[in-house]
């Protein structure tokens, strides 16, 4: 009985060693390890892609695009829309994996310098070229404005939609140009509930968790608000396309095109947002033309 007693206490004691070992191990894999590599990747110099660049030649590395526009990603499509805007040469490069210094994308070079994310890309594109983008600082506060709620409110209401419903069409458009359609319908009952869960995690973290009722109220609300914005004028302030016009045009065009079976979608095609699909073409044909497919 005695030994028994001792055997138990010593499988205990195996059991509690094992759990502190091996939940010791998981909490540094999980959490210590990503950040030592993020320290370690952060201390090295950036490493440009194009090493014969052209001087103030912009080298975009964008998501690819699918056959109805010119990338997945809106904020691709903003940079790029800007771009052609002022009339900045520039060359795409389309990527899958790859993302620039800070984990973003799109990244750009320029003369050898790389840059990430669209809101440090735009101003960086601004003094390098000496770009107005607004009329006057009124214009540019109030387009400020308009950007940031289109980048990070409306972006995250568009992401819920886009990777709850209609998942194949989504998984199709992020694999464009790099993955066969046939094999993206392979892999998608295997990888679309893992990317669904992360990208609602990334949303709830950000935004907040909602019901669908309540997603489909605010997204309608945004795109009244660009409505009511646009009024029947050509673009937000006017005759004159702005910053902001591309910030819009970027998340309306992501949606708008990609003609997943989701509130956003069946709202811009209806009748009474006609304004905001005319807003979208007009920028489309005007700045990208037969472009703006892959």
């Amino acid at each position: 009985q005695q030994l028994k007693s001792r055997s138990s206490v010593f499988l205990l004691l195996h059991m509690i060693r094992s759990v502190v070992v091996y939940g010791s191990l998981f909490v540094f894999l999980r959490y210590f390890l990503p950040a030592i590599v993020k320290k370690l990747a952060s201390s090295k110099s950036v490493k440009t892609h194009e090493k014969k660049w052209k001087t103030d030649v912009i080298y975009l590395y964008q998501m690819a695009g699918t056959k109805s526009m010119s990338s997945v990603s809106p904020f691709c499509i903003k940079v790029e829309t800007f771009l052609r805007l002022h009339k900045i040469p520039f060359e795409r490069r389309n990527i899958l994996l790859a993302r620039g210094e800070n984990g973003k994308v799109p990244f750009i070079e320029l003369n050898g310098v790389q840059t990430a994310d669209s809101n440090l890309i735009i101003p960086k594109l601004v003094q390098h070229f000496h770009i107005e983008e607004y009329d006057t600082e009124h214009d540019a506060n109030v387009g400020h404005a308009i950007a940031s709620m289109v980048d990070f409110r409306t972006f995250n209401l568009f992401v819920h939609y886009k990777t709850t419903f209609s998942q194949p069409i989504f998984m199709k458009a992020l694999a464009a140009g790099c993955i066969s359609d046939r094999v993206v319908e392979w892999l998608t009952p295997i990888a679309e509930e893992r990317l669904r869960a992360e990208m609602h995690r990334r949303v709830n973290d950000t935004f907040g968790q909602f019901t669908n009722v309540q997603f489909d109220e605010m997204a309608r609300k945004d795109l009244e608000v660009y409505r009511g914005l646009i009024g029947d004028k050509k673009y937000l302030f006017g005759d004159r396309m702005t910053t902001a016009d591309c910030a819009l045009f970027g998340h309306l065009s992501a949606t708008f095109y990609l003609r997943q079976d989701t509130l956003p979608m069946h709202t811009l095609v209806s009748e009474n947002f006609a304004p905001l699909a005319r807003y979208i073409e007009r920028i489309r044909d005007e700045l990208f033309g037969d472009e703006f497919c892959m």
